[in-house]
């Protein structure tokens, strides 16, 4: 049969010189042994043995018509796939080509963003203008109630009622800080800490009107109320300690001193409105002051989120350009590798199978190298070696 006379295990019948022929039954192991003997295993002879072995392989691989058509039906199927594998790459170019145009939309969208927010300088510089007028009255403001708690909550607390005249101011005691200190450390941290209370409950008013709902009014005023029943007792207990040493200077009877009688007095209502009054003014602008700050960088934080998404789509951009490359190059070499595979296969071509001539060429190369040190080519292995790969890499 045609099959077992190209048979590895079979010799190849040629008219040459008896170490180029496979002898009968003789293996590519054996061949290998007998030819580095009798060529002296020199780096020439290996050369010529190869390729004489690749080309009786190839041969014989033609005359099979069974592994020809064998080895076509491959070349078709890998044909096929080549074929599939680059119309994939085509279609994901094309995706990348799609996304970057939306991409350049999207930048040039961005862009024009960029320059309306650009546009609107004079809403900015008003917005600046509101802030630092806001901030000032805020300064202002935050300095008097510091210097108004002060007073009131030492004259309210520590100051002895003796010290009250007439001659005396009832809402501002000029003296409130030296008298704290002589009075202990104690005095002195109320007095200075009490402002700050009164201030923090105006930043906790602010923060909740930046809340949505009804309920946000509702806290609100629930801390005005607090506010004021607060500056309430502040501005009962100055009056009483007012009214009761005036008492205690008049030569009449006086009615001893009460809310009902306080609300009547009007030195009682000018140290709330003082207070309150003032406090609510100094939430009031502190609100505005922040939304003014707010309007004011505003545009500064959109500018820098509209720069941040250019980049970002900027650096999508040149990752897709690269992938477009990668994949062009992978379709340029699947285009190449298809026309040398449809050209083999129209031209009619022998066709070999590479695994098994390598093979051969491996069992003939490991006789030859176990022949070489026995005849005194021990140092040429290594150049045999290097033959032998270079050799096998040629073939693909």
């Amino acid at each position: 049969m045609i099959s077992n006379l190209f048979s590895t295990n079979r010799p190849i019948t040629k008219s040459a010189s008896p170490t180029d022929v496979r002898l009968a039954d003789e293996t590519f192991t054996e061949w290998g042994c007998r030819w580095a003997g009798a060529s002296g295993a020199t780096n020439a002879a290996l050369a010529t043995s190869l390729q004489s072995i690749y080309t009786q392989e190839k041969h014989a691989h033609g005359l099979d018509e069974q592994m020809q058509n064998r080895l076509k039906k491959q070349k078709e199927n890998e044909l096929s796939q080549l074929e599939a594998d680059r119309q994939i790459s085509h279609n994901n170019k094309e995706a990348l080509l799609h996304q970057n145009d939306r991409l350049a939309d999207l930048i040039e969208e961005l862009k024009q963003q960029k320059n309306d927010i650009k546009g609107e300088t004079n809403e900015k510089q008003v917005a600046r203008i509101h802030f630092f007028i806001g901030l000032f009255i805020c300064i202002a403001l935050a300095i008097y109630l510091f210097v108004f708690y002060c007073s009131a909550s030492f004259s309210a607390f520590f100051r002895t009622q003796n010290t009250f005249d007439e001659s005396t101011n009832t809402i501002f005691y000029p003296y409130a800080i030296r008298d704290a200190f002589d009075q202990g450390f104690l005095s002195v941290l109320l007095i200075f800490l009490l402002p700050v209370v009164f201030l923090g409950l105006g930043f906790i008013i602010h923060q909740f009107s930046q809340q949505n709902g009804v309920v946000k009014y509702l806290k609100i005023g629930a801390l005005y109320l607090i506010t004021f029943i607060f500056d309430s007792i502040i501005a009962y207990e100055i009056s009483e300690k007012v009214y009761n040493y005036l008492a205690l200077q008049s030569p009449y009877e006086m009615d001893p001193y009460s809310f009902k009688l306080a609300f009547t007095e009007p030195g009682f209502w000018i140290i709330i409105f003082a207070g309150f009054i003032a406090y609510v003014i100094w939430g009031m602008v502190f609100d505005f002051t922040m939304d003014s700050y707010s309007n004011m960088t505003s545009n500064a934080t959109a500018l820098k989120k509209i720069n941040d998404q250019i980049e970002d789509k900027k650096q999508k951009l040149e990752t897709n350009h690269q992938q477009i490359t990668d994949l062009e190059n992978d379709i340029a070499k699947q285009t190449e590798k298809i026309l040398a595979l449809q050209r083999s296969i129209d031209n009619g071509e022998t066709l070999v199978d590479l695994n098994r001539i390598k093979n051969s060429l491996s069992q003939f190369f490991n006789g030859w190298v176990t022949i070489m040190p026995l005849i005194g080519q021990k140092d040429n292995l290594s150049e045999a070696q290097r033959i032998y790969e270079n050799f096998c890499k040629s073939l693909g």
